[in-house]
């Protein structure tokens, strides 16, 4: 797997994203070691921080897109990862924050 294309894909979904009104992402952090993965994501206007806002729900909430940035991972990665939400707007952040830390000889 080309670092290059994975890349590719997580902006392309960012892109179709952002194209239908639900949210606007970058990569933040993209650093490939040895044998590590690190990908961080910010991503604004997140549209679960929208309804949980709305329901007056004040935790993490961006469950949706991030299994499905999971799964774009793991499909070019031929491996199972997780995603955890460490900032979130809901809970009174600015943006949402996205990261994996993926360890391939484990």
């Amino acid at each position: 797997m080309e670092d290059k294309n994975l890349r590719n894909a997580l902006q392309a979904n960012f892109l179709r994203a952002h194209a239908l009104g639900k949210y606007r992402a970058e990569i933040s952090h993209y650093i490939k070691g040895y044998d590590s993965l690190k990908i961080q994501i910010k991503a604004y206007d997140m549209w679960e921080y929208a309804i949980a806002k709305k329901y007056g729900i004040k935790e993490y909430s961006c469950h949706f897109e991030r299994g499905l940035i999971a799964g774009i991972i793991e499909s070019y990665l031929g491996k199972r990862i997780k995603i955890k939400e460490e900032r979130c707007i809901a809970t009174g952040d600015s943006y949402c924050l996205l990261v994996t830390s993926i360890f391939f000889n484990r």
